[in-house]
């Protein structure tokens, strides 16, 4: 009947196809099957499946996957993981997971690989915290203006974010509002995502978290860690807010004027464009593209840098 098809009345014919809706009905999955197998390259996209979560996975973005069969006659049931090291499993009552005799609930990967009880201690990944910096746009946001720098540079940041705040309209048919950092209150910490546009020295909402925060940017440097590239640089990079841990927040920093030219370059939302947890490039990029970025990374499960997923070059 070819690809798409359909008569004079309203609607197409195609989409009402007995023969196929019939072909699948009579093929439907069993609603509990004695094995199964989930896959997922990111728990922020997918995370979990009867009742089997990934939470976090030792490589960001490699393939994650469990494997769920079950054995004997009393169908004990089995569980083996791949790229995983926070899972939390609701059913059955007993299981073995990757070898161990375990109960519904929450297990991360400790000391010598084995599975204990309950979340990582300290600062972790989940799927709603887990980057890359575009998952600061998932939730509800705010796009926050610098107010305490010189002139240029907050004119400069409006224009930014007011680009930004249109591009979402367009693209994500939402509203973005943008706010000076003067305008944000106790309130907005608790309830939005926090985009913050400028630098350390000039949006005092960064100002307030910039020593909790394991990068900075300020007046002719970055700072990621422990290193410092000099220069005119942009950067973009996201972290879970110090102020409230359940919310992101994401930064577009320049130290310079021309590291804020810099930002023309990259779209968030496009479809070709992807974005790590962190991202550091200069104005050059027209020119040399990815070998004018400067910094690139992933952060781990324990939101420090991810071992072979890190670059900074001075």
């Amino acid at each position: 009947k070819g690809h798409w098809w359909g008569g004079p009345d309203p609607g197409s014919d195609c989409l009402s196809y007995s023969e196929m809706s019939d072909w699948m009905q009579r093929r439907r999955r069993a609603d509990n099957p004695a094995s199964w197998e989930f896959r997922t390259f990111s728990p922020s996209v997918s995370s979990s499946c009867r009742g089997f979560e990934i939470l976090a996975q030792k490589k960001p973005y490699a393939l994650s996957r469990v494997k769920a069969w079950e054995e004997g006659e009393t169908g004990d049931r089995f569980y083996e993981t791949e790229n995983a090291v926070h899972v939390r499993i609701k059913a059955p009552a007993a299981f073995t997971l990757d070898g161990q005799a375990l109960k519904p609930g929450e297990y991360h990967r400790g000391a010598g690989g084995k599975w204990e009880p309950g979340a990582p201690a300290g600062l972790h990944k989940s799927p709603q915290l887990q980057g890359p910096f575009t998952q600061a746009f998932h939730k509800p946001f705010l796009l926050v203006t610098p107010s305490l720098g010189e002139a240029a540079e907050t004119q400069d940041c409006v224009a930014r974010a007011r680009f930004d705040a249109e591009v979402w309209w367009l693209r994500g048919n939402g509203r973005a509002r943008v706010v000076a950092d003067s305008e944000v209150t106790a309130k907005d910490w608790k309830d939005f995502d926090l985009i913050l546009y400028g630098n350390a020295d000039s949006n005092a909402c960064w100002k307030k978290i910039a020593d909790r925060l394991p990068f900075r940017v300020s007046a002719g440097e970055v700072k990621i860690g422990d290193e410092v590239i000099k220069g005119d640089l942009a950067l973009a990079a996201v972290y879970p807010n110090p102020e409230v841990p359940s919310k992101l927040v994401a930064v577009v920093g320049a130290t310079t004027a021309a590291g804020r030219r810099a930002w023309h370059a990259l779209n968030w939302w496009h479809n070709d464009t992807g974005a790590p947890d962190l991202l550091c490039w200069g104005p050059d990029i027209h020119e040399k593209w990815a070998d004018a970025f400067r910094a690139v990374g992933h952060y781990g499960a324990d939101w420090k840098p991810a071992e072979g997923m890190w670059m900074v070059k001075k």
